[in-house]
């Protein structure tokens, strides 16, 4: 019998193989769109998930590739952008089928002085 830890490495190892593998077939125009997304996402909100970042994308940029989203918050959490958190919601995104996402933590948000 396998061990826990051992399968639980597997499992994170082949998570971002995946990762990996959705970002290299999603589409370049909109990897950049959904990580300025994301950029401004953390500057006005405190937390936000995913379905913020594809109601903040524009129309004319789409993947075919959706799961890609995930190498984006990859990215953005590398850059220090955001945190997850431990909380998940429900996606209101009919394609999710009311799936959890999770809720992700800015590191950027602008706090304005209040007067």
């Amino acid at each position: 019998m396998m061990d826990m830890h051992r399968i639980i490495d597997t499992a994170q190892l082949e998570k971002v193989a995946a990762i990996a593998a959705a970002s290299a077939k999603a589409d370049r125009a909109w990897m950049r769109e959904a990580m300025t997304a994301v950029r401004h996402l953390a500057t006005v909100h405190d937390e936000f998930t995913t379905d913020n970042v594809w109601a903040c994308l524009p129309n004319d940029v789409s993947t075919h590739e959706p799961r890609a989203m995930g190498a984006v918050m990859r990215a953005a959490m590398k850059e220090g952008v955001i945190a997850p958190l431990d909380r998940y919601e429900m996606s209101a995104r009919p394609a999710c089928h009311c799936r959890p996402v999770r809720v992700w933590k800015s590191l950027r948000r602008e706090k304005w002085p209040s007067n």
